[in-house]
């Protein structure tokens, strides 16, 4: 195996540097931004203020749409991870048949944009008469972290070897309970 050139790696390093700058920069910009005085995020900077986040949490409605998030995202990927984690095992442990396609059907909302989906689900829940709520918004927000999850969860359950790893661990527990 031949060595990388040090240009080799110290170009990589400024790639990498230059992808998350362009990438974190605009965030960065922002939060700095949010902490001025001025009616405008625009240079240059004014001095530091927290008007704005004084007037975001002094306005009820606000709030209580940042508290309907939390909650949403809290419980929607807990349910997300619980079953990403058993579809991911039971992918894995058991070959089904159209397993592949299975897969397939599976993954493919995670080729699509989540904005797409989200239409798709609001024009689906209007069709089907379902009003607007937490629990829909919950539903969508699950569906799309249970997809999400699925393939990182599926390297967890490497299929056989997990029965395998299972079962030694079992007799290892068992062979060393006092008799």
């Amino acid at each position: 195996m031949r060595a990388r050139p040090a240009c080799a790696s110290w170009l990589g390093g400024l790639y990498a540097a230059l992808l998350y700058g362009f990438i974190f920069l605009p965030v960065v910009v922002l939060v700095l931004f949010s902490f001025q005085g001025g009616r405008f995020p625009v240079p240059p900077f004014n001095g530091p203020s927290l008007k704005w986040y004084e007037a975001v949490l002094t306005d009820g409605r606000l709030v209580q749409a940042l508290v309907n998030s939390l909650a949403v995202a809290s419980l929607s990927s807990a349910v997300a991870c619980v079953l990403g984690f058993l579809a991911a095992c039971g992918l894995a442990r058991y070959h089904l048949p159209g397993a592949a396609l299975q897969r397939a059907l599976i993954m493919a909302p995670l080729a699509v944009s989540y904005l797409i989906i989200g239409m798709g689900l609001l024009i689906t829940f209007n069709m089907m008469s379902v009003s607007r709520s937490l629990l829909t918004v919950g539903m969508g927000a699950g569906g799309v972290r249970f997809v999400a999850h699925l393939p990182q969860t599926r390297t967890v359950c490497p299929g056989d070897r997990l029965q395998v790893r299972l079962n030694a661990a079992m007799a290892v527990v068992l062979a060393s309970r006092p008799r």
